[in-house]
């Protein structure tokens, strides 16, 4: 051993000139004027470290004051064993509002990995977290476990019942405790005996975690007594017995159908939210479901069936889902059917045939039809609105009562360009609009020409060809002055349109000229009337 420092005061001391990658040890002796004491065990070598983290804690056998935790050992113990192991834990609140408080539960180092935590809180829900210690120190905690609250064990299961029989079966069905004691239910134990039997045994040692079971195996024409339990991490709950024994025989039960919910008035549902229909059916042996919707049989898809129930799911239900169903449960011995509407509220479609009727110079009147769907409620009112062509925001000119379908626009200045738009409103909100293809220009009482219609070339030369066309199916509200016509050549002129009528053409038919030998042309026309030209046909 090498001394370092003679005269050190403090409890601590800063150690230099050491070289990277060696291992010491140090230790340490207190000196006083009678001379130097015993030294102190060597400290532990630089290549240890601290513990990695245990896995996190299983809680089971949980009871109102207390609990049993078990967990394995870290996967790294850094170098050195693990001497063994601190718990804490931690109240946990539904709400949440800041970080855990954790509270040490031993005093010392628990050598095992299981520990019986007592002086627990009845009702309060708890989480609990664990560390390794090795010669180096304590590591890092365990994520923390599953939640738990500190009670007696949940309640029984619902009434056992059969719902199927055979010579050498019986299927069971029951309903899940109203009450999992703060812990996910993870198994169902089903037990059984013969009727003059004082002797429980248990029927399977499947884990079940459905509310329905077929217990096999059994003795033809005998009297069978059941009993269910839930199981949990606090252990296995009271068991709930069948009312009165059950005989292993080929039973033959008709089909029936039922619901917990009124089904004699319509199903409402606003389109966008979820749609959920369950129906309960009942029958030996298990008859099978059909739905329809408007008498066409629904997809697979759409619904789910059970053992002993089928439903309709949709998570965004829209108009597609509405319609009337018909529910049918079907074995070998008969029918059951049940029938019900349901309705979907959505906002109306975009009114029909928007048009600018007439104007004056600084007004325009626009005039509508009814949507085609009101979205299954009534229409509340419409909403008119204007836009500029030149701007992309729309400003609402006003709201109409349900019975208008005309609304007068004013204040438009003479040589600009607007659009309109109608949209319809119901209790669930506003639909689509209505706009118009084409711009009216204020002042005019006009707006540009439609396209015109039936292009053709006819006559066609090494040099030229003959145009024909016929005029729009709108002349815009002012007669057409004229037409012009455009070329593309294809691979020539850089890909753009080329006007090559200096003027506007007053006849439906036009004779191009000098075109290139063997080259290829596309040609437009586009109608003209006072407020500009339209569209190209």
């Amino acid at each position: 051993w090498k001394i370092i420092s003679g005269t050190v005061k403090e409890l601590y001391f800063k150690v230099t000139s050491l070289k990277d990658g060696q291992s010491y040890e140090f230790r340490v002796s207190a000196v006083n004027k009678v001379g130097q004491g015993q030294p102190s065990a060597p400290s532990v070598p630089a290549k240890y470290s601290p513990p990695g983290p245990p896995s996190a804690p299983e809680v089971s056998n949980i009871l109102p004051t207390s609990c049993t935790l078990q967990w394995t050992c870290p996967t790294d113990d850094g170098g050195s064993p693990v001497l063994g192991y601190h718990v804490e834990r931690a109240l946990v609140s539904d709400a949440p509002s800041g970080p855990l408080r954790w509270i040490s539960v031993n005093k010392e180092i628990i050598p095992d990995t299981k520990l019986n935590v007592k002086d627990l809180v009845e009702d309060n829900k708890y989480v609990f977290r664990v560390t390794a210690e090795n010669k180096v120190g304590r590591g890092q905690p365990s994520a923390p476990s599953q939640p738990m609250v500190a009670k007696n064990p949940f309640g029984k299961p619902g009434t056992p019942e059969m719902k199927e029989s055979t010579k050498s079966s019986i299927a069971l069905t029951w309903t899940p405790p109203t009450d999992d004691g703060g812990s996910e239910i993870t198994n169902y134990v089903i037990e059984m005996k013969l009727e003059d039997s004082v002797r429980w045994e248990k029927a399977t040692n499947d884990k079940i975690k459905d509310t329905f079971y077929v217990v096999k195996g059994l003795k033809a024409d005998k009297m069978y007594d059941f009993r269910v339990a839930a199981e949990n991490t606090a252990g296995v709950g009271p068991f709930a017995e069948t009312e009165q024994p059950i005989q292993t025989e080929d039973k033959i039960v008709p089909p029936s159908l039922s619901s917990d919910k009124p089904l004699n008035e319509p199903l409402v549902f606003n389109a966008g939210s979820q749609l959920g229909v369950e129906l309960k059916f009942t029958g030996s042996p298990t008859p099978s479901i059909k739905w329809l919707l408007s008498e066409e049989p629904l997809n697979g898809s759409l619904f789910t069936v059970t053992q002993d129930t089928t439903s309709l799911l949709a998570k965004k239900c829209s108009v597609k889902v509405a319609g009337v169903y018909r529910v049918q449960a079907i074995n070998e011995v008969g029918e059951a059917e049940m029938s019900f509407e349901i309705v979907v509220l959505d906002k109306p479609s975009a009114p029909l045939n928007l048009q600018v009727k007439k104007a004056t110079s600084e007004s325009a009147v626009v005039t509508w039809d009814e949507p085609e769907s009101n979205g299954g409620s009534g229409i509340l009112k419409y909403i008119v609105e204007k836009r500029e062509a030149s701007k992309s925001s729309w400003v609402t000119v006003s709201s109409f009562s349900k019975e208008t379908m005309q609304a007068t626009v004013d204040k438009l200045y003479e040589g600009n360009q607007y659009f309109f738009r109608v949209s319809a409103e119901n209790k669930i909100g506003v639909g689509p609009a209505a706009e118009t293809n084409q711009p009216y220009v204020g002042g005019h009482g006009f707006v540009p020409p439609g396209k015109p219609r039936n292009l053709n070339a006819d006559e066609v030369t090494n040099k030229s060809c003959l145009l024909k066309w016929a005029v729009p199916e709108s002349d815009g509200g002012s007669p057409i002055s004229g037409y012009h016509i455009e070329l593309l050549q294809q691979g020539g002129h850089g890909g753009k349109w080329m006007r090559i009528t200096k003027s506007p053409v007053a006849d439906l038919q036009h004779r191009v000229t000098d075109l290139s030998d063997k080259a290829s042309y596309l040609f437009r026309v586009i109608a003209v009337n006072k407020a500009g030209p339209g569209e190209p046909s």
